[in-house]
């Protein structure tokens, strides 16, 4: 197993899990900026320099059956190296994607033994950027959401009225475009509504507080129905997923929270403005937005004014798009393409065991 970022660590842990179950030897790999994300699963892990010639030496010293690697965002990274290495040795490699277009554009072209990806909505893109036989593509779906399969909503009487979740992306610039679309609807507010703001792992201390007092005070003061909740509230409340299973609705803009929504059946909207910076992280990997919405699992706004069409009714009074009918649209394709069965980790062990 070769994994650096906690994302990719993440999803090969619960298969490196499984296959040591079933009598396989799994040992892993990483850089030094990778040791911690490892430990945080109670993983014991060898060290690697990240370049190509240290992966070829690892991989001769320890000669692997297969390999299985994450893939990260580093153009740079043990990850693509150890895998680079591994093929020109014939060493069936098996590539996890934790998120979409993750590896683009640095992977563009590379084509390993075995892709496995999240839904159906991403296997063609990743086939043509590889430009490998989709038929090496699986739709496996994420290992880390197999937990989800036991998530049930919070009580009831755990927030005094509908809980809107706004899932905050990572940096000062994309949290002030999310906010800028969404603070006019929340300011025609026609009932109370518990205003959760859940903060991206990278914006918390030590790494910098994105979310400083005055944003929280804007969000308050859009509406006096508007009962704020902060992120340190929210998390004596519940974890992510039990947050996002008990609301009315999640709003965010390029998170794993909004695939989440899906899984667990709630609606959610992205908010990504036209060639916005949130936009632009999803155009860096070649993607023209959260395949979640392209294919209908959650919906996208792009300007203030299209958020409120579409929540008129259930945020506010007005005319506009019935959102019910949204509602329902949205959950028929998250039933279609977001199976939640809790065996993602097993489908991916079935691709490695086929390739001993």
């Amino acid at each position: 197993m070769c994994a650096v970022d906690g994302g990719a660590v993440a999803a090969l842990a619960p298969v490196a899990k499984q296959l040591t179950q079933q009598g396989i030897v799994v040992s892993w790999v990483t850089t030094q900026n990778g040791v911690g994300n490892c430990q945080k699963k109670d993983i014991e892990v060898a060290i690697c320099d990240d370049n190509i010639h240290a992966s070829a030496s690892f991989l001769e010293i320890h000669t692997p059956d297969i390999l299985v690697c994450g893939v990260t965002g580093n153009s740079a990274d043990i990850t693509l190296f150890m895998a680079q290495a591994a093929m020109k040795m014939n060493i069936p490699t098996v590539k996890v994607v934790d998120f979409y277009g993750t590896g683009h554009p640095h992977e563009a072209g590379f084509a390993p033994t075995v892709l496995c990806v999240f839904d159906e909505a991403s296997r063609s893109f990743e086939a043509n950027t590889r430009t490998m036989d989709i038929n090496r593509v699986k739709v496996t779906g994420s290992p880390a959401f197999d937990a989800l399969v036991d998530v049930r909503p919070l009580p009831s009487e755990t927030f005094l009225h509908p809980l809107v979740l706004m899932v905050m992306p990572s940096n000062l610039a994309r949290v002030r475009e999310f906010v800028d679309v969404v603070t006019p609807t929340l300011r025609l507010l026609a009932g109370p509504i518990v205003l959760g703001v859940s903060v991206h792992p990278k914006s918390l201390p030590p790494k910098g507080d994105v979310i400083q007092e005055e944003l929280y005070l804007e969000l308050q003061n859009c509406s006096p129905l508007i009962h704020l909740m902060k992120d340190n509230e929210l998390r004596a409340k519940g974890n992510n997923a039990a947050l996002i299973a008990s609301a009315l609705l999640v709003l965010g803009t390029t998170s794993t929270e909004l695939v989440q929504a899906c899984y667990l059946r709630r609606p959610a909207i992205s908010v990504l403005p036209a060639c916005g910076p949130n936009e632009l992280l999803l155009t860096s990997r070649g993607l023209r937005g959260m395949p979640t919405s392209e294919c209908g699992a959650t919906l996208r706004v792009e300007n203030a004014e299209a958020l409120q069409s579409l929540m008129a009714g259930v945020l506010f009074q007005g005319a506009g798009v019935n959102w019910d009918l949204s509602a329902l649209k949205m959950k028929r394709a998250q039933e279609v393409d977001y199976y939640l069965d809790g065996r993602n980790a097993d489908r991916i062990c079935r691709v490695v065991t086929s390739l001993l």
